[in-house]
């Protein structure tokens, strides 16, 4: 592929493009650059709260797996029990929003 540097071959309508006007397509497509850059970076974190979500949920179901076996660790029984003495673990641990 060649790439081609000489303006008036790639692009000769710009040549009659005002200051002013590149001065506005520049700002808008700094805009749109910047509009895009918080899309992606809203998307990432989508993902990565959707990922941290589904962590949290496997990690409640192991914990009450644990508990139901008899295979909970002691400390853990003790920090994840309510003042009733009730395995509670969803009044200690909170979903990430």
């Amino acid at each position: 592929m060649v790439e081609i540097t000489d303006i008036n071959k790639l692009r000769p309508e710009l040549m009659d493009v005002t200051d002013a006007q590149f001065e506005r397509l520049a700002t808008e497509f700094e805009m749109a650059r910047i509009e895009r850059a918080r899309i992606k970076a809203e998307k990432v974190e989508a993902e990565k709260l959707g990922k941290a979500q589904q962590a949290f949920d496997d990690l409640r179901e192991a914990i009450d797996k644990l508990a139901e076996l008899g295979h909970l660790p002691p400390r853990l029984v003790e920090v994840l029990t309510d003042k009733d003495g009730k395995l509670s673990p969803h009044k200690f641990l909170k979903r990430p929003r």
